[in-house]
């Protein structure tokens, strides 16, 4: 079955290394024998693909340059006023983003 990665916060677990955790896990989806097809974010995830300072902005990019399309909701862009700042992948709506998840195994990080 095809997958995604559905991120929601913007580190993989908690504590001060999840931001760090993500990143890393992120980056070894690059190495996986079946990889993703698709990267959504919601909620915090949202800044992945906005903000370059944070830690997996450059994780995120890298898997977009491998082929896998990024999708970020654009209801939670406009609540934190980033939707002009988008700069990896594209937005998405609620439609799109239940039609891949009810279509694709999901991988929560």
């Amino acid at each position: 079955m095809k997958s995604l990665i559905y991120l929601n916060e913007l580190r993989a677990g908690s504590g001060e290394v999840g931001e760090a955790l993500l990143a890393k896990f992120l980056l070894a989806f690059l190495q996986a024998e079946n990889k993703p097809q698709y990267v959504i974010c919601v909620n915090e995830a949202v800044r992945l693909s906005t903000e370059r300072g944070r830690v997996g902005y450059a994780a995120l990019k890298e898997l977009e340059h491998a082929g896998l399309k990024v999708l970020s909701c654009g209801t939670c862009l406009e609540a934190y006023k980033l939707t002009d700042k988008l700069s990896i992948g594209v937005i998405s709506n609620a439609v799109e983003i239940a039609n891949l998840l009810s279509s694709h195994k999901q991988i929560t990080l």
